[in-house]
């Protein structure tokens, strides 16, 4: 496992500590409402720590997985207060290799929850 910037550079651990305790992980972050009427919340991150599969890592293969996306969907309550939901098992997410293919695949997500694609 190694630690890598947001330029998909090596670091060392106490750099990326560093790094990831500023707080500044947030690529991009966007509501969206699906066909369906629900709604998501859509979050792209830097993660620092290559999330390659332990088959790629062994085989060598490919640039370290560093950003991730992920769709929570949220859900109206009486009070109309918006909450997360809490359960982690059925989640969507998308990992990439560099900061560009981060933000496109963001902006692709939004749209395919948009279109009807992760509604449920």
């Amino acid at each position: 496992m190694g630690f890598y910037n947001l330029q998909g550079e090596k670091i060392t651990q106490g750099e990326w500590s560093k790094m990831f305790r500023s707080g500044k992980r947030e690529v991009s972050k966007d509501y969206a409402v699906g066909l369906g009427g629900s709604e998501f919340m859509i979050s792209t991150v830097w993660l620092g720590l290559d999330h390659r599969s332990p088959a790629d890592l062994v085989e060598g293969e490919g640039l370290p997985v560093i950003f991730d996306t992920m769709v929570f969907p949220r859900k109206f309550r009486d009070s109309d207060e918006i909450e997360t939901e809490t359960d982690w098992l059925d989640r969507f997410s998308r990992k990439y290799s560099t900061l560009e293919d981060a933000k496109a695949g963001h902006l692709e997500t939004v749209e395919m929850v948009r279109s009807g694609g992760l509604d449920g």
